[in-house]
């Protein structure tokens, strides 16, 4: 679309990525494992305390 309002060209290659990368997208969301309900704060409070929780966030917060 970016593509359509700054009047730019993609070539074929350029289509093949996003193509490719669409396609890809939709896969991984239709074969994600589904989530489980959660229905109290313990719960959330469960999974927040995760150590790959922990792992991310300080990856990402170091790095930026």
């Amino acid at each position: 679309m970016s593509a359509h309002f700054l009047q730019e060209d993609i070539h074929v290659l350029g289509k093949l990525g996003c193509a490719t990368c669409l396609l890809g997208s939709v896969l991984l969301v239709l074969h994600a494992p589904g989530d489980k309900d959660i229905h109290t704060i313990d719960e959330i409070l469960h999974l927040a305390i995760q150590p790959c929780l922990f792992l991310f966030s300080a990856h990402f917060s170091i790095k930026y």
